[in-house]
């Protein structure tokens, strides 16, 4: 690395189909600190399947916002917001500013009905380039209408929305970008099909490797 300068990049983006890791993001920013990366310069972005551009963090725009959850609550799919160092409090980052164009609606991936601000729900997408289905080993389009077809069972059911199969909440920041307006952040809980249930509680994988990893110094 003799040589490297990194102090021009203005943009280092992490796209993750997942929650975002803020021990991770801090520890490359840490790394490349001495080549001159700027921390501002390391961003996070959302994308699946079925949508790859959903939100993202722009390095002109204010630091990703951070709430503190209580993780009791968001294992019965309950989004209720705490102080940080409260017990059972989970940080959370956000995955970026949703993109123009781009619609989010959280809904209830059982009833599919749309979901208030206190309610852990499935990421809907609505947008033009939202994928139109998958294509097969043999070439063939295999349209998966459930899943790129939805609509929401009551209140606004004409509107075709796209599952992306995560859980999340929608929270407006309170901080402002560059034109002194708020923005809706998107929060990524974890993959509805990679979650456990045991005894009506939903546990992530995420949360189950912080656990052990807390559990003993020698755990990396």
């Amino acid at each position: 690395a003799r040589g490297l300068d990194l102090s021009r990049v203005r943009a280092c983006v992490v796209v993750a189909e997942e929650r975002p890791r803020m021990a991770l993001t801090h520890s490359f920013s840490k790394l490349f600190k001495d080549l001159g990366l700027h921390p501002r310069s390391v961003s996070t972005a959302f994308g699946c399947r079925v949508n790859l551009a959903i939100c993202l963090q722009g390095t002109s725009g204010p630091d990703p916002t951070t709430v503190y959850v209580d993780m009791r609550a968001l294992r019965h799919d309950r989004v209720r917001l705490v102080e940080r160092g409260s017990p059972h409090s989970l940080p959370l980052m956000e995955s970026g500013k949703i993109l123009p164009g781009v619609r989010i609606i959280i809904a209830n991936p059982e009833t599919k009905g749309p979901l208030g601000d206190s309610h852990l729900g499935e990421i809907w997408v609505h947008s033009a380039h939202n994928g139109s289905g998958y294509y097969s080993g043999y070439g063939e389009e295999v349209l998966q209408s459930d899943h790129f077809n939805s609509r929401l069972s009551f209140g606004d059911t004409q509107t075709v929305w796209a599952r992306t199969g995560y859980l999340g909440f929608l929270r407006r920041t309170e901080l402002t970008d560059a034109n002194g307006e708020r923005h809706d952040a998107l929060f990524v809980v974890g993959a509805l099909e990679e979650a456990m249930e045991l005894r009506g509680m939903r546990y992530h994988p995420i949360d189950i490797e912080t656990s052990v990893i807390r559990a003993h110094k020698s755990i990396m």
